[in-house]
């Protein structure tokens, strides 16, 4: 066996690994550790420094190579050059192969982009949330009007037997009018139109809304329309869930709450144009 070779094949990668160790017994403030570090930052630091400790070698490697080549010793020094520039291409190699599969792993980037908290299912699974409603306090109509931010838009409260053009916020949960308030808050208040509430439940022969232990009934739910402003927050904010089964709406959810938001679509200019049905929950 070749020097050059058992150089390659066990003493840098044993030269690797101990700097991927001694990474991870470091404590901040060491290179760029935050000072809470997190798993990700122990790995991005452990492989940033075993690339430099190999690449350092293989530069070492070349020189010396370069040396037994100048006194002489040429096949000797080929091969120590050719090993070591091998040992480069192997890198690079691993570098591509990762930007291939997707540029955000080459780029060594701890920040993800609507981190989800611990515990939470990944974006596109299957979310198990607790059946029931809240446990909020059901509001007449007055008292859910007067709850509802400044500036929050809602429409006309609905007239004796009427239950649609209109909105009935009559047994709306107080911890439902206190969501709208914490996305108005977020997003600004004039950018929330309530749509829909409780208009319909209980009235005789209406079947706009249906009854559940999380529904518009349950006074647990609202409509409100869409806009740009909405829409881009509750997409980026909230974690992509799949679609609802019965209409096949785009649905997301606030990962801290459980509340969920469906993306109705709807048809524009119409009572029932384009919304989002918003589910108040609490996990």
């Amino acid at each position: 066996m070749k020097i050059t070779k058992f150089f390659f094949a066990n003493i840098l990668p044993a030269f690797y690994f101990l700097s991927c160790s001694t990474a991870f017994a470091l404590e901040y403030p060491f290179g760029n550790l935050s000072a809470n570090p997190t798993p990700c930052e122990y790995i991005k630091t452990a492989y940033i420094w075993g690339l430099g400790i190999v690449g350092t070698l293989a530069v070492a490697v070349i020189a010396f190579g370069g040396f037994l080549y100048m006194v002489g010793k040429v096949e000797q020094g080929k091969d120590y050059i050719t090993s070591a520039f091998l040992g480069i291409l192997l890198l690079f190699g691993a570098y591509l192969i990762l930007y291939t599969i997707n540029p955000e792993l080459a780029q060594l980037k701890c920040e993800i982009k609507n981190m989800q908290p611990l515990g939470t299912p990944p974006t596109g699974a299957s979310v198990p949330i607790t059946p029931g409603s809240t446990t909020g306090t059901s509001l007449g109509e007055q008292a859910a009007r007067g709850a509802l931010a400044s500036g929050v838009g809602v429409k006309d409260a609905c007239p004796p037997g009427q239950a649609t053009g209109c909105v009935r916020m009559e047994g709306m949960k107080d911890t439902t009018v206190n969501e709208i308030n914490d996305l108005a808050g977020k997003v600004g208040p004039e950018n929330i139109y309530i749509s829909g509430g409780t208009e319909g439940c209980g009235a005789t022969g209406s079947t706009i809304h249906s009854t559940g232990s999380v529904s518009h009934c349950s006074g647990d739910k609202y409509d409100m329309r869409q806009n740009n402003t909405v829409n881009n927050y509750i997409e980026n904010a909230f974690v992509k869930m799949p679609n609802r089964k019965y209409d096949g709406a785009e649905m997301w959810m606030d990962p801290k709450t459980g509340t969920t938001y469906a993306k109705e679509m709807g048809v524009v200019g119409t009572v029932n144009g384009p919304h989002w049905d918003v589910a108040v929950r609490k996990i």
